[in-house]
Protein backbone atom coordinates (compact mmCIF):
# COMPACT_ATOMS: atom_id res chain seq x y z
CA UNK A 1 0.00 0.00 0.00
CA UNK A 2 1.08 3.53 -0.48
CA UNK A 3 -0.73 5.41 1.66
CA UNK A 4 1.95 6.54 3.81
CA UNK A 5 5.45 7.36 2.57
CA UNK A 6 8.40 8.18 4.63
CA UNK A 7 10.05 11.63 4.57
CA UNK A 8 13.52 11.39 5.32
CA UNK A 9 14.77 13.43 8.43
CA UNK A 10 10.83 13.77 9.53
CA UNK A 11 9.14 12.15 12.72
CA UNK A 12 6.25 12.22 11.51
CA UNK A 13 5.12 10.40 7.52
CA UNK A 14 3.34 12.07 4.73
CA UNK A 15 0.14 10.99 3.12
CA UNK A 16 -0.73 10.10 -0.30
CA UNK A 17 -4.61 10.20 -0.53
CA UNK A 18 -4.82 8.41 -3.90
CA UNK A 19 -2.48 6.20 -5.79
CA UNK A 20 -3.21 4.45 -9.50
CA UNK A 21 -1.20 1.42 -10.43
CA UNK A 22 -0.12 1.95 -14.12
CA UNK A 23 -1.04 -1.28 -15.94
CA UNK A 24 0.12 -1.86 -19.83
CA UNK A 25 -3.10 -3.84 -21.12
CA UNK A 26 -1.08 -5.70 -23.71
CA UNK A 27 1.53 -7.19 -21.29
CA UNK A 28 -0.73 -6.41 -17.76
CA UNK A 29 2.66 -5.38 -16.49
CA UNK A 30 4.05 -1.89 -16.21
CA UNK A 31 4.37 0.04 -19.11
CA UNK A 32 7.24 1.01 -21.46
CA UNK A 33 9.02 4.20 -22.10
CA UNK A 34 8.47 7.66 -20.16
CA UNK A 35 5.03 8.74 -17.92
CA UNK A 36 4.35 12.31 -17.43
CA UNK A 37 1.33 13.04 -15.29
CA UNK A 38 -0.62 15.89 -14.63
CA UNK A 39 -2.59 17.46 -11.60
CA UNK A 40 -5.62 20.06 -12.29
CA UNK A 41 -7.70 21.67 -9.57
CA UNK A 42 -10.92 22.60 -9.56
CA UNK A 43 -11.20 26.03 -9.17
CA UNK A 44 -15.42 26.87 -9.35
CA UNK A 45 -16.62 24.87 -12.65
CA UNK A 46 -13.17 25.12 -14.24
CA UNK A 47 -10.09 23.02 -14.10
CA UNK A 48 -7.12 24.67 -13.69
CA UNK A 49 -3.40 23.25 -14.32
CA UNK A 50 -1.21 22.96 -11.26
CA UNK A 51 2.85 22.42 -11.26
CA UNK A 52 2.06 19.67 -8.76
CA UNK A 53 4.48 16.93 -9.58
CA UNK A 54 3.65 13.08 -8.64
CA UNK A 55 5.94 10.15 -8.02
CA UNK A 56 6.08 7.06 -9.95
CA UNK A 57 7.10 4.46 -8.09
CA UNK A 58 9.54 1.29 -8.58
CA UNK A 59 6.34 -0.73 -8.88
CA UNK A 60 4.68 1.96 -11.35
CA UNK A 61 2.48 3.60 -8.51
CA UNK A 62 1.24 6.77 -9.39
CA UNK A 63 0.97 9.03 -6.15
CA UNK A 64 0.95 12.10 -4.50
CA UNK A 65 2.55 12.05 -1.32
CA UNK A 66 1.62 14.82 1.11
CA UNK A 67 -1.34 16.25 -1.34
CA UNK A 68 -3.93 17.98 0.82
CA UNK A 69 -1.25 18.24 4.18
CA UNK A 70 -2.54 21.95 5.13
CA UNK A 71 -1.45 24.40 8.45
CA UNK A 72 -4.67 25.19 9.00
CA UNK A 73 -8.09 23.10 8.25
CA UNK A 74 -10.85 24.25 10.13
CA UNK A 75 -14.20 24.35 7.82
CA UNK A 76 -12.17 23.93 5.04
CA UNK A 77 -13.65 21.04 2.39
CA UNK A 78 -12.07 18.83 0.52
CA UNK A 79 -10.62 19.85 -2.79
CA UNK A 80 -11.08 17.94 -6.33
CA UNK A 81 -8.43 16.85 -8.18
CA UNK A 82 -7.83 15.46 -11.78
CA UNK A 83 -5.43 13.56 -12.74
CA UNK A 84 -3.83 13.02 -16.55
CA UNK A 85 -1.34 11.22 -17.81
CA UNK A 86 0.65 11.44 -21.60
CA UNK A 87 2.61 8.40 -22.61
CA UNK A 88 4.23 8.16 -26.26
CA UNK A 89 3.05 4.40 -26.71
CA UNK A 90 -0.10 4.68 -25.22
CA UNK A 91 -3.53 6.30 -24.60
CA UNK A 92 -4.97 5.69 -20.98
CA UNK A 93 -8.50 4.21 -21.41
CA UNK A 94 -10.15 7.06 -18.91
CA UNK A 95 -9.74 8.94 -22.19
CA UNK A 96 -12.67 6.69 -23.59
CA UNK A 97 -14.67 8.36 -21.17
CA UNK A 98 -13.61 11.79 -19.61
CA UNK A 99 -10.41 13.60 -19.85
CA UNK A 100 -9.09 12.29 -16.74
CA UNK A 101 -9.54 11.13 -13.50
CA UNK A 102 -11.54 13.41 -10.66
CA UNK A 103 -10.68 12.19 -6.79
CA UNK A 104 -11.80 14.31 -3.73
CA UNK A 105 -8.22 15.16 -1.11
CA UNK A 106 -9.46 16.08 2.15
CA UNK A 107 -7.35 18.97 4.12
CA UNK A 108 -4.96 17.43 7.06
CA UNK A 109 -2.31 18.28 9.40
CA UNK A 110 -0.13 16.33 11.47
CA UNK A 111 -2.52 17.40 14.58
CA UNK A 112 -5.35 16.89 12.63
CA UNK A 113 -5.06 13.54 10.90
CA UNK A 114 -7.45 12.68 7.74
CA UNK A 115 -9.13 9.96 10.02
CA UNK A 116 -11.37 7.60 8.89
CA UNK A 117 -10.77 8.85 5.12
CA UNK A 118 -9.65 5.77 3.16
CA UNK A 119 -7.56 6.66 -0.14
CA UNK A 120 -8.12 5.87 -3.39
CA UNK A 121 -6.22 3.17 -5.01
CA UNK A 122 -7.07 1.48 -8.18
CA UNK A 123 -5.23 0.91 -11.92
CA UNK A 124 -4.89 2.82 -14.49
CA UNK A 125 -5.01 1.14 -17.94
CA UNK A 126 -2.90 2.72 -20.83
CA UNK A 127 -3.76 0.84 -24.41
CA UNK A 128 -0.97 0.67 -26.45
CA UNK A 129 -0.85 3.95 -29.55
CA UNK A 130 0.42 3.00 -32.75
CA UNK A 131 3.91 3.41 -32.23
CA UNK A 132 3.92 0.56 -29.29
CA UNK A 133 6.27 -1.69 -29.92
CA UNK A 134 4.47 -4.93 -30.79
CA UNK A 135 6.49 -8.19 -30.37
CA UNK A 136 6.71 -9.38 -34.35
CA UNK A 137 4.47 -12.66 -33.57
CA UNK A 138 1.27 -10.66 -33.17
CA UNK A 139 -0.66 -9.22 -35.64
CA UNK A 140 -1.50 -6.07 -35.63
CA UNK A 141 -4.57 -4.42 -37.38
CA UNK A 142 -3.51 -0.72 -37.81
CA UNK A 143 -6.48 1.90 -39.28
CA UNK A 144 -8.32 5.12 -39.25
CA UNK A 145 -11.14 6.05 -37.40
CA UNK A 146 -13.70 8.96 -39.12
CA UNK A 147 -16.60 11.05 -38.57
CA UNK A 148 -19.19 11.22 -41.40
CA UNK A 149 -17.46 13.92 -42.79
CA UNK A 150 -14.57 11.96 -43.10
CA UNK A 151 -12.35 13.79 -40.23
CA UNK A 152 -10.45 11.81 -38.09
CA UNK A 153 -11.83 10.91 -34.63
CA UNK A 154 -9.75 11.24 -31.74
CA UNK A 155 -10.42 8.86 -28.40
CA UNK A 156 -12.73 6.39 -30.13
CA UNK A 157 -12.57 3.00 -28.98
CA UNK A 158 -11.79 0.24 -30.88
CA UNK A 159 -12.12 -3.31 -30.05
CA UNK A 160 -12.91 -6.89 -31.70
CA UNK A 161 -15.97 -8.46 -31.04
CA UNK A 162 -14.04 -12.46 -30.45
CA UNK A 163 -11.90 -11.60 -27.89
CA UNK A 164 -12.23 -7.83 -26.94
CA UNK A 165 -8.90 -6.87 -27.77
CA UNK A 166 -8.73 -3.13 -27.53
CA UNK A 167 -6.94 0.37 -27.81
CA UNK A 168 -7.93 3.98 -28.52
CA UNK A 169 -7.12 6.49 -31.44
CA UNK A 170 -5.08 8.98 -31.53
CA UNK A 171 -5.33 12.78 -32.19
CA UNK A 172 -5.29 11.36 -36.03
CA UNK A 173 -7.94 8.62 -35.58
CA UNK A 174 -4.93 6.42 -36.20
CA UNK A 175 -5.02 3.31 -34.46
CA UNK A 176 -3.02 -0.04 -33.91
CA UNK A 177 -5.35 -3.01 -32.71
CA UNK A 178 -3.43 -6.70 -31.43
CA UNK A 179 -5.55 -9.33 -32.74
CA UNK A 180 -3.38 -12.29 -30.03
CA UNK A 181 -5.99 -14.49 -29.78
CA UNK A 182 -7.29 -14.82 -33.30
CA UNK A 183 -6.47 -17.97 -35.56
CA UNK A 184 -4.10 -17.46 -38.67
CA UNK A 185 -7.33 -17.61 -41.06
CA UNK A 186 -10.50 -16.37 -39.37
CA UNK A 187 -13.09 -13.48 -39.50
CA UNK A 188 -14.08 -10.85 -37.08
CA UNK A 189 -15.96 -7.67 -36.47
CA UNK A 190 -13.80 -4.17 -35.47
CA UNK A 191 -16.26 -2.34 -32.87
CA UNK A 192 -15.92 1.15 -32.59
CA UNK A 193 -17.75 3.73 -30.23
CA UNK A 194 -16.61 7.74 -28.79
CA UNK A 195 -17.37 9.82 -26.61
CA UNK A 196 -20.50 11.81 -28.51
CA UNK A 197 -21.91 8.20 -28.68
CA UNK A 198 -21.14 7.46 -32.32
CA UNK A 199 -20.78 3.68 -33.48
CA UNK A 200 -19.68 2.05 -36.32
CA UNK A 201 -17.91 -1.66 -37.32
CA UNK A 202 -16.02 -3.37 -39.72
CA UNK A 203 -15.67 -7.11 -40.97
CA UNK A 204 -12.49 -8.04 -41.45
CA UNK A 205 -10.64 -11.51 -42.22
CA UNK A 206 -7.45 -12.42 -41.79
CA UNK A 207 -4.63 -11.94 -42.64
CA UNK A 208 -5.72 -10.17 -45.69
CA UNK A 209 -6.64 -7.02 -43.58
CA UNK A 210 -3.59 -6.97 -42.12
CA UNK A 211 -2.13 -6.12 -45.29
CA UNK A 212 -2.97 -2.36 -45.85
CA UNK A 213 -4.41 -0.41 -43.36
CA UNK A 214 -8.64 0.03 -42.52
CA UNK A 215 -11.18 2.92 -42.59
CA UNK A 216 -13.60 2.59 -40.30
CA UNK A 217 -16.81 5.42 -40.55
CA UNK A 218 -18.68 5.80 -36.87
CA UNK A 219 -21.96 7.58 -37.08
Amino acid sequence: MIQFAPIPGAAMRTRSPFGFQLIDDVTGDQPLGEIAAYLDMLVGATWVATDLRGVITSCAVLAYPGLGRQREIALQPPKSYRVRVDAALYRPFYRATSTGIVVSVPPYNDAEPIGTFVPTFGQLILLPSCPYPYPAHIPVLRGEVVDSLARPVADALVSDQLFGERTLTDERGAFSLPLRQLPPTTADTIMVSDQLGRVGSLSITLPGSLASGVLIPIA
